[in-house]
């Protein structure tokens, strides 16, 4: 009930009343896209195409006459909650993004997709029982929302059959709040409305509410049309990725006979990457590959680095090869890249890139690493890019310091006495400690904030690959030589088996076949069965 006037409340005239004020007219979510932009110009594509989908919504909301009402006071009242549900959620995600300042772009990307789903989910509320009508344009239409013409809805969807669902529904309501949550409960209701009752059956099947429909009479017949019919559009395909691994092989996975076979035994009549060449990024917008990084390794590179009056320079060549992701990932100089970020975020970075995504790329250079190099084992394992953050920083290099006097040491990258420690932290800071440190702390978030992926190896497991092997790795993969992809020579495809590598998948042989074209013309043979029965 309204309480000032003792009307009932209308949840959809709510939602758009609240979208309107709480969401257009307060403009915090303008102020927050233009945040992103003036740090991240080349994601104003993607900024663009999810503000549009905010244009969308309004257009199913706002009145295109003064005197016109809102239509939106229709929906039902299931819909209309969850749209609300929804603007709450967006009202939140907006408040806490405006408090994190100096997005990395990784973050920057996340915010962007994470309202760009919302609005998505926003939009199929409206849209979902459009799909056997002509394209609404919202305000020229008099149906809108979930109220359909009675000759237009799912005509093979009976009452008994809505009737029988709406109460498995009803009676499974408490399992399905606690294992979905309210939202996905009131989505099948809202499915019913939309009188989709294959799909409720199927959520509640699929979820082990129910139990599955007896088979069709033609079930052997259906299976018979559905073989025939995929027949038609697919056809067997090796696996594309290297060793037709989707995800990356270990060096310690990956068998010394199948490395060396498949080193050494490429075609050379097309190169194993078609792009190979100088690639790379500033700092931050670089990816690591593996897991783990060794802080107190980082650091001391970084102290002996140009800004802080060491004699290395700040970013430059990575003398590591990189991938063709968008951003990259690094296969090595994780620490050099470390040590970067620390001092100088922005500093470009370049390797030798190879045409060739993060999970192949390692699988790749393993073989490389195993079969031409001889190396059985990467370096050890220590560290964690968790590690990386302000606190530790300060606990287990800045602290240790000032107690024994010096800053401790990596074997690969020495510390420093507390006094030129002093010295050179006050350089980085031009003349200020204090800001010199804090910057470093600062930095040191950047990254700790990499996400790491599942498929990351250990440090022990990647390749090893001197910055003095690289023009020799470019000529091999340029020249064909090794043989990682299909058609395989026979020798390699004997060790793929005995290792249990290069599964089979299937795809569309015609490239506008779509799952959903074939799914139609299942559906009208399998029709055919039942009109000749």
């Amino acid at each position: 009930m309204d309480e000032k006037y003792g009307l009932s409340r209308n949840l959809g005239r709510e939602f758009g009343e609240r979208y309107l004020k709480d969401f257009i007219d307060a403009g915090q979510f303008v102020k927050l896209w233009d945040e992103i932009e003036n740090q991240y110009k080349d994601l104003q594509p993607k900024l663009q195409a999810t503000f549009e989908k905010t244009n969308d919504l309004l257009k199913y909301i706002k009145p295109e006459q003064g005197d016109e009402t809102y239509r939106i006071s229709s929906l039902p009242e299931a819909a209309a909650q969850l749209l609300n549900e929804y603007l709450d959620d967006v009202i939140t995600a907006i408040n806490q993004s405006l408090e994190v300042k100096n997005f990395d772009y990784d973050t920057a990307v996340e915010i962007i997709e994470h309202f760009d789903g919302l609005f998505t989910d926003m939009l199929d509320i409206f849209t979902s029982n459009t799909h056997q009508l002509s394209t609404l344009d919202p305000y020229k239409q008099n149906k809108i929302g979930f109220k359909l013409a009675k000759d237009k809805v799912n005509e093979d969807s009976s009452d008994k059959e809505i009737e029988r669902l709406e109460g498995i529904l009803d009676d499974k309501k408490h399992d399905i709040l606690v294992a979905f949550g309210r939202r996905t409960f009131q989505r099948q209701k809202i499915e019913l409305m939309l009188r989709n009752t294959a799909d409720v059956e199927d959520f509640l099947v699929k979820n082990n509410f129910i139990p599955a429909p007896k088979e069709s009479p033609f079930e052997e017949q259906i299976r018979e049309v559905i073989k025939r019919e995929v027949k038609k559009v697919v056809k067997k395909k090796t696996n594309e990725d290297v060793l037709g691994s989707s995800e990356p092989i270990g060096l310690s996975k990956l068998p010394n006979n199948l490395a060396k076979t498949s080193a050494t035994h490429g075609s050379g009549k097309k190169p194993d990457a078609t792009n190979v060449g100088s690639g790379g990024g500033n700092a931050k917008s670089l990816n690591p590959s593996q897991k783990q990084i060794i802080l107190v390794k980082a650091f001391n590179k970084a102290m002996n680095m140009t800004p802080a009056g060491g004699k290395y320079q700040v970013g430059g060549d990575l003398g590591a090869v990189v991938s063709n992701d968008s951003p990259p990932y690094i296969m090595d100089g994780h620490h050099r890249w470390a040590a970067t970020i620390l001092l100088k975020p922005n500093a470009p970075m370049k390797g030798l890139r190879i045409d060739m995504p993060a999970k192949d790329l390692i699988t790749a250079l393993n073989i490389y690493t195993k079969g031409v190099i001889g190396k059985q084992s990467g370096n050890p394992g220590e560290g964690a890019i968790s590690q990386f953050t302000g606190e530790n920083i300060q606990t287990k290099i800045i602290d240790v310091a000032k107690k024994i006097g010096r800053s401790p040491d990596h074997e690969d990258a020495p510390g420093y006495e507390w006094e030129e420690l002093k010295r050179r932290i006050s350089t980085f800071g031009k003349g200020s400690y204090e800001k010199g440190l804090n910057t470093i702390k600062t930095n040191a978030a950047i990254i700790s904030n990499k996400k790491v992926e599942s498929w990351m190896p250990n440090r022990s497991d990647m390749p090893i690959i001197r910055k003095s092997q690289l023009k020799d790795v470019e000529t091999a993969f340029k020249s064909g030589k090794l043989d990682i992809k299909p058609p395989f020579d026979p020798a390699t495809k004997v060790q793929m088996t005995k290792a249990g590598f290069g599964n089979q998948e299937f795809m569309f042989s015609e490239p506008d076949t779509t799952q959903s074209s074939l799914k139609e013309v299942i559906k009208k043979e399998i029709k055919k069965l039942y009109e000749n029965k």
